[in-house]
């Protein structure tokens, strides 16, 4: 029994199973998957799909299909959600093109994989279309009327509720949904207002992955980031706390997206400035017992970073730099949130997405 044991063990070193990470970038009428290098952060050419209009991408929740706008093949103007299937190595096929009404600004799937939702800027609306199977097939289950700028969608923890920024008219609107059905119903109240001054026009949208807290980007007037309180019984929203990132009513500057490392100690936002003066990712500590929001530091960054995102690992954060076509790889420092650049790439015209998924 021993030597079996041992053999065991000396099998499980020279032969070691590890799961790999994958990039996913739609850039260029494409959606290209890169490989992860897990202790460098750098990036390896895997595939390249012809994708026009390539937009926000999304994951089932057993990661066996991705999930992004596109354009239809004819007639070109319709938008529609194309359905991929990811094998055991990251690689795409794709199963279907599928139209739906209007381009969406966000795409999430459901807890259980049953539904994709999305948010209609210029509509002022989200949607809930239904998957089969996993694949979606054009399925429309409702449109629910908000207000214009309605900026992006995001499922609760529990699945129980949706909530939807809306930057121009300055609320988080808070949803019901019915996991069973799809179906979806304004919450009492049926928004939560944003701040009258300071860093308003909540845009995106993170739960705290431990906390009843989640976290918006505030886009303008001034930017900057917001904390709320988060009632799971209610799916009600109570503003907690706002920081201004930008001290001065300066036009060129609006912030975007938002991303949480893995352990729960940083986050971090994206600052565009279409004066190429001052993109910056801005990082903040997050506090262990009620969350609120810490700035450690603000870093130089790709032009206009639309989307970034953060490897599975928790040590590099990559930057989508939609004004330049470039992609930055950033190393994070484990005790103190910095970022310091490791490599660039050219991604194509308009990187829009980018987001990592580990097989």
């Amino acid at each position: 029994m021993p030597y079996i044991f041992l053999i065991m063990i000396c099998f499980s070193i020279i032969s070691p199973v590890s799961a790999a990470e994958y990039l996913y970038i739609a850039s260029g009428n494409t959606l290209q998957v890169k490989l992860i290098d897990q202790q460098t952060g750098k990036l390896r050419e895997h595939q390249t799909n012809p994708l026009k209009g390539a937009g926000p991408i999304t994951f089932s929740p057993d990661h066996r299909f991705l999930y992004i706008l596109a354009r239809m093949p004819s007639p070109e103007h319709q938008y529609s959600i194309a359905t991929y299937r990811i094998d055991h190595e990251g690689k795409l096929t794709r199963l279907q093109n599928a139209p739906i009404r209007v381009r969406t600004t966000y795409l999430q799937a459901d807890a259980n994989g049953q539904y994709l939702i999305g948010s209609h800027y210029d509509d002022g609306k989200m949607s809930v279309w239904k998957l089969t199977n996993g694949v979606y097939q054009g399925q429309l289950v409702q449109e629910l009327t908000l207000e214009k700028k309605a900026h992006a969608a995001v499922f609760s923890r529990d699945n129980r509720y949706i909530l939807v920024p809306a930057t121009g008219p300055n609320k988080v609107f808070q949803i019901r949904f019915d996991e069973k059905t799809g179906a979806v119903v304004p919450n009492v109240p049926p928004m939560a207002n944003g701040p009258d001054v300071g860093a308003r026009q909540p845009r995106h949208l993170v739960f705290n992955r431990r906390l009843n807290v989640a976290y918006t980007t505030q886009e303008r007037m001034n930017p900057g980031v917001a904390m709320w309180e988060w009632d799971p019984d209610k799916g009600l929203l109570e503003l907690i706390q706002q920081i201004v990132t930008t001290k001065k009513d300066v036009e060129s500057i609006t912030t975007a997206d938002l991303h949480i490392t893995p352990d729960n100690t940083f986050l971090y936002i994206s600052s565009r400035d279409e004066n190429r003066e001052r993109n910056r990712i801005i990082g903040f500590r997050i506090d262990p017992e009620d969350g609120r929001l810490h700035v450690i530091g603000q870093f130089p960054s790709e032009h206009i970073p639309r989307s970034f995102c953060i490897s599975k690992s928790g040590k590099f954060l990559y930057v989508a730099g939609k004004g330049e076509a470039k992609l930055g790889v950033y190393r994070i420092d484990p005790d103190n949130g910095h970022l310091k650049k490791v490599a660039q790439y050219e991604t194509g015209l308009y990187p829009y997405w980018v987001t990592t998924l580990v097989k």
